[in-house]
């Protein structure tokens, strides 16, 4: 009987195309009153009618590769983002009466792709599909995710996903069945991250956290070759991205005054409100200032994690790892603010970084009750 059950299950949502659909009309169901929401009056009303008459030119394709997004007079800016305003572009091509409208129609297809190819890749990783399925809803519809989806120009962090997780697929694709076409396809994926957003520039280092943890020391010295090709063609990609972004903005980080490390150190106390607003989204704000935020909510939850940690019954210490890693490096450049600037947090820019915690939850395993 159970069985039957559990086969009924698989059928309507796990076979074929079902998961795909679910995930779509899930999150279709949820954000589909954004399609009638008005502009936010931060970024939206310059980058999306602000900027119509610029985004609405195609032949404006090549300024857009030419300049920061806020299109800064004279070179300079901090932004260079030129994927976005090709999206900005694409909805600006329906009208100019329309424009909201198709705005908020993207950014939920934007979501729903980036779901897809998140449960895609924890496929790849050899995750049981009722489990890879789970999680997936469960962020798809997180309460987070709305900072990404009902802001219009919040989607870069959904790009920013698609781009990631289709780098890491063919990067797991090239590490299992080394063929040209999945490494072209990984490099390909990881520029477009870059010119999508400057947090893709902490890639290489997720690629290689992976390989140490799962692939271990001595088969990369045993294919040393196949990860030196890996590693110096991240490096090239980087170096050709860094280039053109120095060359377009005249400046390291950003127009403003920035120090990276006093940045990191002065923000650094705001990750444990952020695993708060993860596992208990209580008083969720697009830019919280960081007096107004509380350590309750995260200490709370490192609190649940040290117990589910040490009463479960078989963990998986190197998907745990990496889980809290890829958290903590994504998330690690959203901290570098300008030095004049008050101490507060992109709630928004938790999008990708919280996704590692699909990977902890599954490395903790059952929990085994001391009875």
């Amino acid at each position: 009987m159970i069985d039957a059950k559990e086969n009924k299950f698989f059928k309507i949502f796990l076979q074929f195309w079902h998961p795909f659909f679910w995930i779509a009309l899930i999150i279709f169901l949820v954000y589909s009153i954004t399609l009638f929401s008005n502009i936010v009056y931060l970024d939206d009303n310059v980058l999306v009618t602000g900027q119509y008459q610029f985004n609405k030119n195609l032949s404006n394709i090549p300024q857009a590769f030419n300049e920061d997004i806020f299109r800064t007079p004279a070179g300079g800016g901090t932004f260079y983002r030129p994927i976005e305003r090709l999206t900005f572009m694409l909805d600006a091509q329906f009208g100019e009466g329309a424009v909201i409208f198709m705005s908020h129609f993207s950014n939920i297809l934007l979501h729903i792709l980036a779901m897809y190819l998140l449960f895609l890749f924890l496929l790849k990783l050899d995750f049981k599909k009722e489990v890879a399925f789970l999680f997936v809803l469960i962020f798809s519809i997180h309460p987070l995710t709305a900072q990404t989806v009902a802001f219009i120009s919040g989607r870069n962090d959904s790009l920013l996903a698609i781009s990631v997780f289709l780098s890491f697929i063919f990067f797991l694709d090239f590490l299992h069945i080394q063929k040209k076409k999945y490494f072209i396809w990984h490099l390909f994926f990881l520029t477009l991250a870059l010119f999508t957003k400057e947090t893709a520039a902490i890639l290489p280092v997720i690629y290689a956290i992976y390989l140490l943890i799962f692939t271990g020391w001595k088969k990369i010295i045993e294919n040393y070759k196949t990860y030196l090709k890996l590693g110096m063609s991240w490096t090239s990609i980087i170096a050709f991205w860094f280039l053109i972004r120095m060359s377009v903005l005249h400046n390291f980080i950003g127009n403003a005054d920035y120090n990276i490390f006093l940045s990191i150190y002065k923000n650094l106390h705001s990750l444990i409100p952020a695993i708060g607003k993860i596992f208990l989204p209580i008083n969720l704000s697009v830019f919280p200032i960081m007096s107004d935020m509380t350590l309750l909510y995260g200490i709370i939850s490192l609190i649940l994690l040290g117990f589910w940690f040490f009463l479960s019954e078989k963990k998986n210490l190197k998907l745990i790892i990496f889980g809290f890693l890829w958290f903590l490096f994504f998330i690690s450049l959203t901290l570098i603010k300008p030095v004049d600037t008050v101490p507060e947090f992109s709630e928004n820019r938790i999008y990708l970084p919280m996704f590692g915690f699909i990977f902890v939850i599954i490395g903790l395993g059952r929990i085994k009750l001391p009875i």
